[in-house]
């Protein structure tokens, strides 16, 4: 039987930093070459409506770096509660003895399981996280790439990997009846259990195409700014020398860390929490007990980065309250990135004014929380595996004073900007 497998990785940034998405799929040749596929593709249709409804304005979220104009010009309307069907809804957590939290929302037609660890990039030597990001769907345990999201394919499931500078996740979007196969292969990509990385494999891995291309993102001028921002001492997410140096015992040794102290979540967007937590329990309660979650560095104000090509971008500390940022972000046109508002503009005096010049706040609140209200499994994860209550953020944005919004914004504008400046 002919399969063609196709890997992409494609980039979002939101206030935990840039992912990285590898999507494995299989062709429509094989999909008609197996019955159990082509079963799992005419589920997939089944709640292709409720998933279609969500799809457009999750795809966007924390991805607003656009022209102030853009940012506050006919905003979708928010309703006034979320929808029955949104991912969002019913979040609950619990915590198992070692520590790891247990997150989830209520049981819907698609769900996102997974393992969040907190540590990424600023843990072990710099690219390791990203390259362990980059081995989650890889071989393990005596099965190949192929097997494994071959395997997730025929339940109607997708991995992803994700990356930020202080956590690392990999989830798995899946159908109801797949999740615990689906967590099953979260666990393991996030290292619970697997064996050591293929070397060879992993050699492969980083000098494919699609792995350059995310070194290239990261390589953004938003990225520069949150460079300029902390400082010498912050060692990018990803940068093509050092992933080159590292090798295959390099994310071994960055696997075995996290399970060995990091904190952990276990999340589960569109289960029921019962059922999540033995699933949970039983993949991650005999770990060890979980040590203290990594910090950003301090902000370092006036910081200033030199990069090739064209353009600026200007970043501040983000307001510390999750709603109200969301709700600047939108109202400046920003990118929530690393605890950082980022503008990028074509050149400095235009990033900074773009910075300091607040949009219409009710629009913003409307289109922040119409956000977070229609966002799909794998972007209502990111909310989850943080802590956060999306159904609580959506009505937290909606109703900040907009006083509280001037004031955060001004709070944090008034800061000297870090930027990064094309030279």
């Amino acid at each position: 039987v002919r399969t063609k497998k196709k890997l992409s990785i494609s980039l979002r940034s939101r206030n935990t930093g840039t992912r990285t998405l590898c999507r494995p799929s299989l062709s429509v040749d094989s999909q008609r070459s197996h019955p159990q596929a082509a079963k799992s593709a005419r589920r997939l249709a089944a709640i292709m409506a409720s998933l279609l409804r969500a799809a457009p304005a999750a795809r966007q979220l924390g991805r607003v770096a656009r022209p102030l104009s853009a940012a506050v010009a006919a905003p979708p309307a928010a309703v006034e509660d979320f929808e029955p069907g949104a991912f969002g809804v019913g979040f609950e957590t619990s915590t198992l003895s070692n520590g790891v939290v247990v997150a989830t929302t209520a049981a819907g037609p698609a769900c996102c399981v997974g393992v969040r660890w907190g540590a990424g990039g600023l843990a072990g030597p710099p690219s390791a996280a990203f390259a362990a990001s980059a081995m989650a769907a890889k071989s393990a345990n005596g099965k190949s790439d192929l097997a494994i999201q071959r395997s997730l394919e025929l339940e109607g499931s997708e991995p992803f990997g994700l990356v930020g500078a202080t956590a690392s996740t990999v989830a798995v979007e899946a159908l109801p009846d797949g999740v615990e196969a689906a967590f099953a292969a979260a666990a393991v990509g996030a290292g619970v259990g697997r064996d050591a990385v293929v070397a060879w494999e992993f050699e492969e891995t980083k000098a494919s195409p699609l792995v350059v291309h995310a070194l290239e993102a990261f390589a953004s001028l938003t990225h520069a700014a949150v460079k300029a921002a902390y400082g010498p001492g912050y060692a990018p997410v990803a940068d093509a020398a050092a992933l080159a140096a590292l090798e295959a015992s390099d994310v071994d040794a960055w696997f075995a860390a996290a399970v060995a102290h990091a904190p952990a979540t276990a999340f589960g967007v569109g289960v029921a929490h019962s059922e999540f937590a033995t699933l949970a329990e039983a993949r991650l309660g005999s770990l060890a007990p979980r040590g203290a979650a990594a910090s950003l560095p301090v902000f370092q104000a006036g910081g200033l980065v030199a990069v090739p090509g064209t353009g600026c971008a200007v970043a501040v500390p983000a307001p510390a309250d999750p709603a109200v940022a969301v709700v600047v972000a939108e109202a400046i046109g920003a990118t929530l990135v690393e605890g950082l508002l980022v503008v990028e503009g074509t050149d400095k005096a235009s990033a900074e004014a773009q910075l300091k010049t607040l949009g219409d706040v009710a629009s913003a609140k409307a289109s922040a929380a119409a956000k977070i209200a229609s966002a799909g499994p794998l972007e209502t994860a990111a909310f989850v595996s943080e802590g956060s209550d999306p159904e609580k953020l959506y009505a937290a944005a909606l109703s900040v004073a907009d006083d509280a919004v001037k004031a955060a914004h001004a709070a944090a504008t008034k800061n000297a900007p870090a930027v990064a400046l094309a030279a």
